[in-house]
């Protein structure tokens, strides 16, 4: 996390507040802290999909582009 922070309104259901306040004592965090924390966690775990997603797009685009040189070379042969 960056030192740079900036405000944010969140507006939550009566019960999820009262329990981030109740497990923020017991964890002895903010609430904010706490907030940031598992968003945090969440930005990690969403980064590990995307670039995981792109993986498996670069990787099925060669596997495209290879399929469709083999065509290429099947059609000069059969044209030529």
């Amino acid at each position: 996390m960056t030192d740079e922070f900036e405000r944010v309104e969140v507006r939550l259901p009566r019960h999820l507040v009262q329990w981030l306040r109740i497990y923020c004592k017991q964890v002895a965090m903010s609430p904010d802290q706490f907030l940031a924390y598992v968003l945090e966690w969440y930005r990690e775990v969403w980064k590990l999909g995307f670039e995981l997603a792109l993986n498996v797009a670069d990787e099925y685009k060669a596997k495209k582009s290879e399929k469709i040189k083999g065509l290429e070379e099947v059609l000069e042969e059969v044209m030529f």
